[in-house]
């Protein structure tokens, strides 16, 4: 009794803790649920949704009845600092304003209603494709393709515009990228969005909104919405042969526009072979030393920022490395004497996986490195000569410009705007320039007096007008968007007077502009939009004059970018906000979880077995702070014959409470080469906490506790073996992980590092026993990208009495790399044989290289991919009432993916009797091997 009142006192106190920190407030077919601090913004994302749903309602057939019957969830959040938002079954959630999307992402829409119409575009495309089978749950609503989700959600909620379509699509109609196949997968997720976009656009422009609506409200009583059946009943094509007319016209219409354009502008290309930079700035005239951000190899999954030698500004060699671990732009100070960055730091924010950026400070002369800010949420910053960081914090709800001085804990506040702010740059010690997003949607120019905190607006209209770099105290270029394009404009400052000096075919991007040299360094697309780099003088520029108003586009060509929805563009809603009635806390929000998927298969697998039935269902919180999930194998034989695996993870208090059952065979219950027909019952509850040592992504710590009972069920006769059999005990383990992450993943390492300590104690008289498991696994390239060694090694120990069929030692199984479910064991690539052990030290060292990344190859329908040659060496040591040593050698060919490989090998081994043994074997590796 004394526990269960406990239990209630418990699950009182975390009601009254999430009350307090999230909270709805109901519209007419929406609510909104935020945490505490972001109530204004919530009023506005519910008064953009209260007026949004009834049209996007009539342009895709659904009725608006269905909003009052089940209104829309939205879920704001500001635990991420990242520029995105997603709808999945009746939720949609939003992710407050980030430090980057005045960066990459701003047209004259502000955030809030671009990405809440647009994911309230997709919510109600599934509404409109819910058929009968829908009732299995939300996955099944998503049977259209990606295209046109993202195609239709751009149509109904934005315009066409540079950074959100035609940048993209105009790259790869002139690249030759863009086809039905690019859009039809995942492998370039700009093509899809942009030419999805155009597409559908296109679509609405030559068969009118209808179209849309007969295609979305296509056999409205079906079973299962079939999306190609409805195009090609509305359109009388396919997809694909549609596609193919719509590409053609998108030729004609770049081909027509840019011919409009001037050719190439006479800039000084600048390259280096093999190697991807993102940026670059002079460093040092006399030896060509130039700070580069780059990948130097095309699998890393990371770029790196260092000094480096451009030798005809085409050979690159490198002097030194400042940091392989950043994510943002790389800033100098004007006197090239420090460098900052910004890398992402992890967090656990309202049981949500939080992102901030810490800030660090690299002097260039010194080689040092300090972190100067941390738990931020900006991406763009002025590097001052004294090393002083002003950065741009962005809020949900406003903006800062911060000062942070070295040595002093607070920084101080240069700015508070309701803007959201993009590039800075210092126009001398006392000024800073900046772009950024007014509340009417324009993108201007600002110029902020450091020191009396005065701001003075430099532009001011409908142009998107960004990344700003001084080149004198009275000059300032710019990037302005005319027609789509990205053409390079000054202003002077005295006199506000705004030039256009290139706005040619080949649309350029500022990037730096070195002060030493008067040169001007600046960036565009070529193919698959590689970034290629160029220089042009200040001087040179200064003299070039571009026409400010181009050759119109024929109009039977741009008709189709215009087009807007019959009932209205969702931007020209207001974004106003207003006070919602209805507040209130919500007490544990993560309950309201959505039915991802339930399904079951009944079949007839013979006499002897009889008829069957596999079931599952899914269940998820849209934040994932809760999931649940369960599997059923029913047998008509009985509940020793069924399987049953459930899983649920709750996240609470920002600490992670999993508990699993799982009722079924044990897999390596054997006995020699024979198996032992053996049902187990598991059932674990335990608790962790993953920790991001000062919030680096690359490493994380975990402490975990758990506590679990197991009971087996033997079905085999052995005169010696217990017909059941059960025991239970709590254990504690404690993890470390490090990765270097690239593209070859866990076939081959770049950097990685893994330990964990795990400790069991059981408690059950009849078997009372404990156990200790150390594992270490390192691995790292040598000489090349493609050489690489990994060791692991395992100490394991046990005191007391083992359970009859849980052994410790070494298995015969060595073809099975993967966790063993019933025993505490390891394998020794070579060695057939079963040896028991109170005490091991195991380890296992392998020489490989990558053969082949993609082998263009297949086994029966598998890619053969990350195709690697392995030479390796096993060891075990055993000591029970002796000490026996075993050791295997040889080499395999293996294949797969990360988490799953296959591969075919030669060992020869020593056994347990110094005899050889040796044979060809097939291997499943799971993972990183066990």
């Amino acid at each position: 009794m004394k526990r269960l009142y406990l239990l209630l006192l418990l699950l009182c106190g975390a009601s009254f803790i999430q009350a307090a920190t999230w909270h709805l407030v109901e519209g007419k077919y929406a609510y909104v649920e935020y945490t505490t601090g972001n109530k204004e913004v919530a009023d506005s994302l519910l008064e953009i949704a209260e007026m949004a749903i009834p049209r996007l309602a009539k342009m895709t057939g659904v009725p608006l009845q269905s909003f009052l019957d089940k209104k829309t969830r939205i879920i704001l959040t500001d635990a991420p600092d990242v520029t995105n938002g997603y709808a999945i079954g009746n939720t949609v959630v939003i992710y407050a304003l980030s430090s980057g999307f005045a960066l990459s992402w701003s047209n004259n829409d502000s955030w809030y209603k671009t990405v809440l119409t647009h994911e309230l575009s997709h919510h109600t495309v599934f509404r409109a494709s819910h058929r009968k089978l829908s009732v299995l749950g939300s996955i099944t609503d998503m049977s259209v393709p990606r295209w046109f989700h993202e195609g239709v959600a751009q149509y109904f909620a934005e315009t066409w515009n540079a950074f959100r379509g035609d940048i993209f699509l105009k790259n790869a109609v002139l690249s030759g990228q863009l086809s039905y196949d690019a859009i039809d997968n995942w492998t370039d997720g700009a093509i899809l969005y942009s030419a999805g976009h155009a597409f559908v656009r296109w679509l609405a422009w030559q068969f009118g909104d209808s179209s849309l609506i007969n295609l979305l409200r296509f056999e409205p009583d079906g079973w299962m919405y079939d999306f190609d059946e409805a195009f090609e009943h509305v359109y009388k094509k396919t997809p694909e042969s549609l596609f193919a007319k719509f590409l053609r016209y998108m030729i004609i219409y770049y081909g027509d526009r840019l011919a409009a354009y001037p050719a190439e502008a006479d800039f000084e290309r600048m390259s280096a072979k093999n190697i991807q930079i993102f940026d670059l700035l002079p460093y040092d005239k006399r030896d060509s030393t130039y700070i580069v951000t780059a990948k130097l190899d095309p699998i890393h999954l990371y770029r790196t920022a260092l000094m480096a030698r451009l030798k005809n500004k085409k050979e690159m060699d490198e002097v030194y490395t400042i940091t392989n671990n950043f994510d943002t732009d790389l800033f100098i100070s004007p006197n090239k004497r420090f460098a900052a960055y910004g890398r992402y730091s992890l967090s656990t924010i309202h049981n949500q996986t939080g992102i901030r950026l810490d800030w660090f400070v690299h002097d260039l002369q010194k080689k040092t490195t300090m972190e100067i800010a941390s738990d931020t949420r900006a991406r763009s910053v002025v590097l001052t000569n004294n090393g002083r960081l002003i950065l741009a914090q962005t809020l949900p709800q406003k903006s800062l410009l911060l000062q942070y001085t070295p040595g002093y804990a607070s920084p101080d506040t240069l700015l508070t705007t309701a803007m959201s702010v993009g590039y800075l740059s210092a126009l001398d010690s006392a000024r800073i320039v900046f772009d950024a997003q007014k509340t009417n949607g324009w993108h201007d120019l600002f110029l902020l007096s450091v020191k009396s905190g005065q701001l003075l607006e430099l532009t001011n209209d409908s142009l998107v007008n960004r990344r700003p770099l001084a080149l004198n105290d009275s000059i300032v270029v710019f990037n302005r968007i005319v027609d789509k394009n990205q053409a390079i404009a000054t202003i002077n400052l005295h006199t506000k007077k705004v030039s256009t000096h290139i706005n040619d075919q080949y649309a350029y991007w500022l990037k730096n502009y070195d002060r030493e040299t008067g040169q001007l360094i600046v960036s565009r697309w070529e193919s698959k939009r590689k970034a290629q780099f160029f220089t042009i003088s200040a001087d040179t520029l200064l003299r070039k004059r571009s026409e400010p108003d181009l050759a119109s586009v024929n109009p039977r060509y741009i008709s189709w970018e215009h087009k807007t929805p019959s009932f209205g563009h969702l931007g020209a809603l207001p974004d106003t906000a207003f006070e919602a009635k209805g507040q209130k806390g919500i007490r544990l929000p993560q309950f309201k979880m959505i039915h991802l998927l339930s399904g079951a298969i009944p079949f007839y697998a013979g006499k002897e077995t009889g008829w069957g039935a596999l079931g599952m269902t899914a269940w998820a919180d849209p934040l994932q702070r809760q999931i649940f999930q369960l599997t059923l194998y029913a047998d008509q034989r009985g509940w020793n014959s069924s399987l049953l695996l459930a899983g649920h993870v709750l996240r609470a208090w920002d600490q992670i409470f999993t508990t699993t059952y799982y009722h079924g065979p044990a897999i390596f219950a054997f006995e020699n080469d024979t198996y032992l027909e053996t049902y187990q019952d598991i059932f674990s509850f335990g608790w962790s906490h993953p920790w991001n040592p000062g919030g680096n992504s690359r490493t994380q710590i975990m402490p975990s506790l758990s506590y679990t009972a197991y009971h087996y069920n033997i079905k085999a006769t052995r005169p010696y073996l217990p017909q059941t059999y059960s025991y239970q005990g709590p254990s504690a383990y404690i993890s470390f992980r490090y990765i270097l992450p690239t593209r070859y993943g866990a076939a081959l390492y770049k950097r990685y590092a893994y330990g964990r300590i795990n400790y069991f104690q059981s408690l059950t008289p009849a078997y009372k026993f404990n156990l200790v498991q150390a594992d270490v696994h390192l691995a790292g390239n040598i000489f090349w990208e493609e050489l690489g060694l990994k060791t692991r090694a395992n100490y394991t120990v046990t005191s007391g009495k083992l359970p009859p069929l849980n052994r410790m030692g070494i298995d015969r199984f060595f073809g099975i790399d993967v966790p063993r479910d019933l025993t505490y064991t390891r394998t020794v690539r070579g060695v057939r044989e079963d040896l028991s052990a109170r005490e091991m030290f195991w380890s296992s060292v392998e020489l490989t290289y990558m053969l082949a990344e993609k082998s263009g190859m297949k086994l029966l329908f598998l890619p053969v991919n990350l195709l690697t040659f392995t030479a390796f060496y096993d060891y075990a040591l055993l000591e029970n009432d002796k000490i026996i040593n075993i050791n295997g050698y040889g080499a395999e060919m293996t294949f797969g993916w990360n988490i799953l490989r296959l591969g075919l090998g030669y060992a020869i081994g020593t056994n347990s009797t110094a005899q050889k043994t040796q044979e060809w074997y097939m291997r499943v590796i799971l993972g990183t091997g066990f």
